[in-house]
């Protein structure tokens, strides 16, 4: 992508497949006050660095222990000699590296190479102090080192299925030679598996975030990259010349087969539907209920207006699986029996 560090530091690199910008998720970002405290507090309340409430010692733990080895470096230089200095660079790095990550996202997922250099850390000092003299502090390590895996292996779910060891999806029957188009996310998850018994089966995006966030302007989002740059050129460029049978798949709430009519249609019937209810108490008052309805009806008119599709002679229905409820498939009227099975017919 023509930046090593791609999609970040891009205001540097000039990457064209990425916005002109230097690419930062602010929203786990902690305040400048709380930078040097912040490895403490993800373990004192939730949905510090992640969209779920979940709790992870090792961070914190590899925060401190970079610390606590340049202490052993200073005051004790000869147990470095000259075969340990992948120890004291992986030190720097794991620290290094800490403090960068809380700079431009703090999110869990993304401290993955942190995990696993500060693994080797951890080990490390267990091998320094693996000696008689230091009995005890060698079975606290060992100790502690049980209850790091423990916690580890706890977390809840995040709302998406209780089933994640495996993904389970409908029986898919593509051609070779299909073109998939996918709107809204997520969604590339199920690609693999009904591509699996198919030949040169291509997968384009059609994904604009700010459709979805009540924006009056839709202006550029980093999480749209098949829309701008050499992504979209390439995106266009498959379209325009493919010649196979083409899918959809789609969320409830990107729904490019939507029409304008129909989505009109609908919000009045849902606005009569608040009213009715406020009118009979079973909603203390309509307000909630027609911003909610009414965030949708623009929502809907955005989509369609931006992607809005005119093909009447496709087939849709949900898409079966066990993480994603909200997915759905559309396939030509007569490859329908073909694509989804006889049940479907």
């Amino acid at each position: 992508y023509q930046n090593p560090f791609f999609p970040f530091l891009n205001g540097i690199f000039k990457s064209p497949y990425f916005f002109d910008a230097n690419y930062r998720d602010r929203q786990f970002i902690p305040k400048p006050l709380l930078f040097f405290v912040f490895p403490f507090t993800w373990n004192i309340r939730p949905m510090v660095i992640t969209e779920g409430s979940y709790y992870d010692l090792r961070l914190t733990l590899f925060y401190i222990l970079p610390i606590f080895l340049f202490f052993i470096i200073k005051n004790k230089p000869k147990i470095f000699h000259e075969n340990n200095k992948a120890l004291i660079y992986s030190t720097l790095f794991c620290f290094l590296s800490l403090l960068l990550w809380m700079e431009i996202f703090s999110i869990m997922r993304y401290a993955v190479i942190i995990e696993c250099v500060g693994a080797f850390l951890w080990i490390k000092v267990f091998d320094i102090y693996n000696t008689k003299k230091h009995f005890i502090f060698y079975r606290f390590h060992i100790f502690f080192t049980f209850i790091l895996i423990i916690s580890a292996l706890f977390y809840p779910s995040y709302s998406r299925s209780e089933e994640t060891s495996h993904l389970d999806i409908q029986e898919i029957s593509l051609q070779d030679n299909t073109l998939i188009k996918i709107y809204g996310l997520p969604t590339a998850f199920i690609i693999p598996d009904i591509a699996k018994n198919a030949k040169d089966i291509k997968t384009i995006t059609y994904y604009k975030k700010c459709l979805l966030i009540r924006s009056e302007k839709c202006t550029q989002s980093y999480d749209d990259f098949a829309e701008y740059g050499k992504f979209k050129e390439k995106r266009d460029k498959i379209e325009k010349e493919h010649s196979g049978p083409v899918i959809y798949v789609y969320v409830d709430d990107f729904n490019p087969f939507l029409k304008k009519e129909k989505i009109q249609e609908d919000y009045l019937k849902q606005v009569q539907l608040c009213r009715r209810a406020a009118e009979l108490k079973f909603i203390k008052n309509s307000f909630d209920c027609l911003k909610e309805k009414g965030e949708k009806y623009i929502n809907d008119l955005a989509i369609a207006e931006e992607y809005g599709l005119d093909d009447d002679d496709y087939y849709c229905q949900k898409l079966q699986n066990n993480l994603n409820d909200s997915l759905n498939i559309c396939v030509p009227e007569e490859l329908k029996t073909q694509i989804l099975g006889e049940e479907n017919d």
